[in-house]
């Protein structure tokens, strides 16, 4: 039979286990990095594209990873009122028909600004296609939030936009993708 006091030391030791499983941790306990691995930015030498979210669904960016574990996005967003609206960013393997892989939602604020979308991180195979799906749940027209990108060609090399479910060659919106080092 396990003491009271040896169960407590086994179940505290399970939780640490746990909690360096969920962050990353490795064999030697280092905790885990986080880094940008893909990213296309604004250049303020080009043109800007900002179509709104609801009314070009379904919509996405395709992106290439270069790290096993996928963390989080960033996506650049504004909108022409001082109301928030409710964005959800999921993650699908190689087109939007695919199973969703992880979601995140939030109130993404109406100012022109990177939003943050967290996920557990998950497990993706670098080298392979993966889309940033975004969806918005607002359709007035007036609250409309727009997803930051351009249309000049040389944009991010390893995909494009997706708008209303077709791939735009030469049109890419900005985003950063976050992943375990």
């Amino acid at each position: 039979m396990i003491s009271k006091n040896n169960c407590l030391k086994i179940y505290s030791l399970a939780i640490i286990v746990l909690l360096l499983a969920s962050c990353g941790g490795s064999e030697n306990n280092t905790p885990a990095v986080i880094v940008i691995d893909q990213k296309y930015e604004h250049n303020n030498s080009v043109g800007y594209l900002a179509p709104s979210v609801y009314y070009y669904m379904p919509q996405g960016q395709e992106f290439v990873p270069s790290k096993p574990y996928l963390v989080g996005v960033d996506l650049m967003f504004s909108s022409n009122s001082a109301t928030s609206n409710t964005i959800t960013v999921n993650i699908r393997k190689g087109n939007l028909q695919n199973p969703i892989l992880a979601t995140s939602t939030m109130n993404v604020d109406a100012a022109k600004a990177w939003s943050h979308f967290v996920f557990s991180a998950i497990n993706v195979v670098p080298g392979d296609t993966y889309i940033i799906e975004v969806t918005s749940d607002d359709a007035s027209a007036a609250d409309a939030l727009a997803w930051w990108g351009d249309d000049v060609e040389g944009g991010y090399p390893y995909g494009q936009w997706i708008n209303n479910g077709t791939v735009k060659s030469g049109t890419d919106m900005f985003f950063r993708t976050y992943a375990y080092q």
